[in-house]
């Protein structure tokens, strides 16, 4: 396996985690009983962001290492911005940077 593999891999298993923790802090019902628009307008963005992220890590383990990395660091400031679970930005955000990384590498 090329050095653009290893990082292509290290990158979708992080966006993997970051999608599942997103994901966890979406659907925890038990913290808000209070079911009105807004919640579920923030439990629906969460979602999506959640899905893209995934989608973002998988893109760039198909070879396209530019574009899922930005999708990944740029939805990744989203969730941080917007307040969901911050590890979980954390790791798009870096999934995201080594799959930029990844574009510059030798294969």
């Amino acid at each position: 396996m090329s050095n653009r593999g290893i990082l292509a891999l290290l990158a979708l298993l992080l966006g993997l985690v970051a999608a599942v923790l997103l994901l966890l802090d979406v659907f925890q019902i038990g913290r808000n009983q209070a079911i009105n628009f807004e919640s579920l307008r923030d439990r629906a963005l969460g979602f999506v962001i959640a899905l893209v992220i995934l989608f973002g890590s998988l893109i760039i383990y198909r070879g396209k290492y530019a574009a899922g990395g930005l999708l990944n660091v740029i939805l990744g400031v989203v969730a941080f911005v917007s307040g969901y679970d911050r590890t979980a930005a954390a790791l798009a955000v870096v999934s995201g940077l080594i799959g930029l990384v990844a574009t510059q590498t030798k294969v």
